[in-house]
């Protein structure tokens, strides 16, 4: 059976050594490229090489040959490219897997040449798009050691992509082994934030929707604080009631509705609260009545429900959303005062609430501390 002809490529044309790798390609190479960018192109070129070929003896018109089995062909493609200093022959972005591949071979534990290629990894981060991050693009950057590149992919992942792709992503990379630990990081950092937000607001409308059945707002109008001339019924003030379901139409038709807001990205639930529409106040018809609601209760649409919702709207811009890459790297696994990115940088994922907000967000903040500690 013939040999089967592999692709073929010439990074040097004049090279002195053709390498094959994992039986997919051939790359032409300068032999003294790779020993000056790569100790351990420099061990496996050295002394103990094949006994009949030797750095002194192989050149242009007779190459020597280095097989590479266990890599990924076109990774050290692109790594043959970038010692080379082809540029040109560089591709605008690798494929999200080739990046990481890439960025694995050129690490300190196989061909220990990750300085020769920060400057390519610095060019390729910049292009990558927010709505096109990956896994792999974060990993690459664990492994290049880029602090800004990795929190912003990082806060990409995180705020862009809905809980089922974060589920999917999460269990695909902790099958695989999750070699860095980022899919368990990313996964609970995703359910507390989302948790937080998501189920703010579901909380909220739980205890919005509880005016419906309470009797604290169920009393008489009390025609004494009704505006002369107003024919309102006498009899039960339904005023709460109407106001309840008033709001609850109000956030379906923002999609700000517990059971969207369990499947939907952060930045999803983070737009629509800031788009959010006001009930108006009072409420059509009501202008009599709502005075007496006040003169008997407080009013708990303009005391606690308004200040809630503006109160996880302001949490929601404010996520600490992003990894610290130093933080994950330190001996700890947490914030040990020294990072990179400090002017970035905030320790605890579950905030503190605004001074605004009213006691229902305070309330659901400790529960949110107490099912996940306080991370």
């Amino acid at each position: 059976m013939p040999p089967i002809k592999l692709e073929r490529q010439d990074v040097a044309a004049e090279g002195d050594l053709v390498v094959t790798v994992n039986n997919q390609i051939e790359v032409r190479v300068q032999s003294q490229f790779l020993t000056m960018l790569s100790p351990a192109f420099r061990t496996m070129l050295g002394p103990d090489w094949l006994k009949d070929q030797s750095l002194l003896s192989i050149s242009a018109a007779e190459p020597g040959k280095l097989a590479l089995p266990d890599d990924d062909g076109e990774a050290m493609r692109l790594l043959f490219l970038i010692l080379h200093n082809q540029n040109n022959l560089l591709p605008y972005l690798p494929m999200p897997r080739n990046l990481l591949d890439l960025a694995k071979v050129a690490d300190k534990s196989q061909y220990r040449c990750l300085p020769a290629t920060k400057i390519a990894f610095t060019l390729w981060f910049s292009r990558v798009l927010r709505a096109t991050t990956q896994y792999e693009h974060l990993a690459a950057a664990y492994i290049v050691d880029d602090p800004g590149a990795f929190h912003q992919f990082s806060r990409s992942i995180i705020l862009g992509q809905d809980s089922n792709k974060i589920r999917e992503l999460c269990k695909k990379v902790m099958d695989a082994g999750d070699e860095f630990g980022l899919g368990a990081i990313i996964q609970l950092r995703h359910q507390v934030l989302h948790k937080v937000v998501a189920g703010g607001v579901a909380y909220m409308v739980e205890e919005m929707s509880k005016k419906l059945t309470s009797s604290e707002y169920d009393h008489q109008v009390n025609v004494e604080v009704l505006f002369a001339g107003q024919d309102v019924p006498r009899g039960h003030c339904r005023y709460y009631h109407d106001a309840v379901v008033q709001q609850l139409r109000l956030l379906s038709d923002d999609g700000i509705w517990p059971e969207a807001c369990r499947t939907d990205s952060l930045t999803a639930i983070r737009d629509r609260l800031k788009a959010r529409q006001l009930a108006p106040s009072p409420l059509p018809g009501y202008r009599g009545a709502r005075r007496c609601c006040e003169a008997h209760n407080d009013n708990w649409f303009k005391q606690h429900f308004e200040p809630g919702m503006k109160a996880f709207t302001k949490i929601a811009e404010n996520m600490n959303v992003q990894m610290c890459l130093d933080c994950l790297k330190s001996p700890t696994g947490q914030y040990d005062g020294i990072c990179r990115d400090i002017y970035q940088h905030r320790p605890k994922i579950i905030p503190r609430a605004p001074m605004a907000a009213p006691v229902e967000i305070r309330d659901y903040l400790v529960q949110v501390r107490q099912e996940f500690g306080d991370v």
